[in-house]
């Protein structure tokens, strides 16, 4: 069945392809003796601009980022220090198992480091998140360092190497969060 499919798709998309394909010059009309050339067509307008969607503004606190995003997956990161990835047994209630949730964390991790950075950012405290200071965007490049080690390690489908890995991450956060989220008036209430 899955065959089927395939050639289906692949007859489909040649038919698409020549219905949008231009004539060929011998099969376009020739004017007749006495005629005037076919006029060009009009060239085409410029495109519009498409409005901003607001993808770089923040809709969160940091601390929502981190919450979100940050924190469940670095636990299912760390969860390969005492649970197997490859022993873990399918559940209906969950789309993606095993190591690909490993790989899928890191990513996330690394992506949500993007979302970490856009100005603008509030702490949860209402002050401004410290996206500009150079040792808040440091830090968040050593997180996304961090994660693609996990990312890697994770790939070899190698237990010990995620569990080596781990500790870069857990260093990661730990340089961040001894400035900015453990000091009072900083980025906590």
């Amino acid at each position: 069945m899955r065959i089927f499919r395939v050639v289906l798709a692949i007859i489909l998309l040649v038919g698409l392809m020549a219905l949008q394909a231009p004539a060929p010059r011998a099969a376009q009309a020739a004017p007749k003796a006495g005629q005037a050339a076919p006029k060009a067509a009009p060239a085409p307008k410029a495109a519009a601009k498409v409005p901003a969607i607001g993808f770089e503004r923040p809709y969160g606190t940091l601390a929502q980022v981190m919450r979100g995003i940050n924190f469940p997956n670095s636990n299912i990161v760390f969860d390969v220090q005492s649970d197997d990835p490859a022993k873990q047994k399918p559940d209906l209630k969950k789309v993606y198992a095993g190591w690909q949730t490993v790989e899928y964390a890191a990513v996330a991790m690394q992506e949500a480091t993007n979302l970490m950075l856009i100005p603008g950012r509030k702490c949860e405290n209402g002050n401004a998140a410290p996206v500009a200071q150079a040792d808040y965007r440091g830090w968040a490049q050593g997180l996304v360092d961090a994660a693609g080690k996990v990312l890697l390690a994770a790939k070899t489908r190698n237990v010990d190497k995620v569990v080596d890995a781990t500790d870069d991450l857990s260093d990661a956060c730990a340089n961040c969060h001894m400035k900015y989220r453990d000091v009072k008036d900083r980025c906590t209430p």
